[in-house]
């Protein structure tokens, strides 16, 4: 539900092709941090050139983070819904990446969004929302039983005429996502900054 917390990271909700598909990247093994399934990513600079990284709450993204697999130090493979962070001896590591631009995501607000949208009405709400942008927070590990991201629109970063990480496209569809008056509220994004277009700001 909206009216409470119950982040999920950023999970694919459609392509407009009718088409989504993750892409295989790479991971160092000595990479310590952790990445759940639906954190931001992006791509490591210097000694992790070219290898998937955690996303920061601001900047470039290459996509959304969907799993990994690799060959742990016995030779047995290993497939799970996040990165642990530095895997001795691993090998044949894989990063499973949502990389399109043209992806729509959805994603929770931290719950700061509410003192922002505060028009009275679907319109005026919309109106001022929809093509506005907004970057992410994670300030938690992945949840310990599904593995997945508790990263989050950060409601209060929202901008109408700068750049952000996240382009707002409509709110979740989700019976229970009560935009206009619920704390925590789910929208459908896609990234604005993508490390494969060019960034463009919020409308």
């Amino acid at each position: 539900m909206s009216a409470s917390a119950a982040p999920f990271g950023f999970r694919p909700a459609y392509h407009p092709s009718g088409l989504d598909r993750s892409r295989p990247y790479t991971i160092q093994a000595t990479y310590a941090t952790q990445i759940a399934k639906g954190d931001p990513a992006t791509l490591g600079a210097t000694t992790a050139l070219g290898t998937v990284i955690v996303g920061a709450t601001t900047g470039d993204l290459v996509g959304i983070f969907m799993g990994a697999q690799w060959i742990d130090s016995t030779g047995k493979p290993t497939i799970s819904n996040f990165w642990p962070g530095a895997v001795s001896g691993a090998t044949s590591i894989v990063a499973w990446i949502m990389d399109d631009p043209a992806c729509i995501l959805e994603a929770q607000t931290d719950g700061t969004f509410a003192a922002v949208g505060n028009a009275s009405t679907t319109t005026a709400f919309l109106q001022g929302v929809l093509g506005s942008q907004m970057n992410s927070v994670n300030a938690s590990a992945a949840n310990a039983t599904t593995g997945l991201s508790q990263a989050k629109l950060a409601g209060s970063t929202i901008t109408v005429s700068a750049q952000a990480q996240f382009r707002i496209v409509e709110p979740g569809q989700q019976v229970d996502n009560n935009y206009l008056s619920d704390t925590f509220v789910i929208f459908q994004c896609a990234i604005a900054q993508h490390m494969y277009v060019s960034n463009k700001v919020a409308v």
